[in-house]
């Protein structure tokens, strides 16, 4: 199961979808819309910047207070 089944899943049976990074090797458009149709708090692709990392997830924590 990738993370996107995994969402669907969740969405499926009504589980709130807790605060979502995806971390992928691809950039691919489709994707990226598939991320954006749930909501996602943040999409990345690899190699990580350390530091956009870093800042991405601080975001998204201090987001969620």
């Amino acid at each position: 199961m990738n993370g996107f089944q995994i969402l669907e899943k969740l969405e499926n049976e009504k589980i709130k979808q807790p605060k979502t990074l995806i971390v992928s090797a691809f950039a691919m458009e489709n994707e990226i819309n598939i991320a954006k149709q749930y909501k996602i708090e943040g999409y990345m692709t690899k190699p990580i910047d350390i530091m956009n990392f870093i800042s991405t997830v601080a975001k998204i924590i201090n987001e969620a207070n």
